[in-house]
């Protein structure tokens, strides 16, 4: 269906809870974001606490992207534009944006496609953007080839791993004016893929 953002009520500070909770489009027509198959799926993953929080948010479009903060609070968040995109490209930070088509963090994720899945990461930008977004929503079905590196690890738990790496590092760099460096976070997805391996997978 068809979205729209709907503006805060009235009387709500700029600074409270309320008001940040406020920052999600909102369907004219709430149908559920998943199916409840895809939703046990979902809650049966063993992924860490901080990835599940993050896909979750991210079904439900509720992430504070640029142009979001930027439609709420245009005198503080002045620009919708991607922080990481040169400013010369004018990319405005959309959910899909924020997430994989930001071109530093497509680097991530075909980087980690390479090492850890398939050799899918060398279809096109449209198409592996597509790959990333079922994954996310549980429409794909996408299989590691053998041999891989820690073979006990799923698509969905590499996924998740990854998407922890990007969400930290992109903060890092809001917060700490930290660079988002691509090599970096594969190497910090690549440490989150060994904590889950060791916690879950070594008796």
């Amino acid at each position: 269906p068809a979205t729209q953002l709907i503006p805060p009520k009235k009387g709500l500070l700029v600074s409270s809870i309320k008001y940040f909770k406020y920052f999600s489009p909102a369907t004219i027509v709430p149908d559920p974001v998943l199916e409840p198959t895809k939703w046990r799926q979902f809650r049966s993953l063993s992924i860490p606490l901080h990835s599940r929080t993050i896909w979750y948010r991210s079904l439900h479009g509720k992430l504070a992207t640029k142009s979001t903060l930027h439609y709420y609070m245009p005198l503080v968040h002045t620009s919708p534009y991607c922080p990481h995109c040169p400013e010369s490209s004018h990319s405005i930070e959309t959910n899909d944006h924020f997430l994989f088509s930001c071109p530093v963090k497509l680097t991530v994720w075909r980087s980690i496609f390479t090492m850890y899945i398939s050799g899918m990461s060398s279809e096109s930008d449209e198409v592996f953007l597509q790959v990333l977004q079922n994954i996310l929503s549980f429409n794909s079905w996408v299989i590691r080839i053998s041999p891989v590196r820690l073979p006990e690890i799923s698509v969905s738990q590499i996924f998740a791993c990854t998407l922890l790496a990007i969400w930290q590092a992109h903060w890092r760099r809001i917060f700490d004016e930290t660079p988002f460096i691509p090599d970096t976070v594969i190497s910090k997805s690549i440490r989150h893929f060994s904590t889950l391996h060791s916690q879950f997978f070594i008796d």
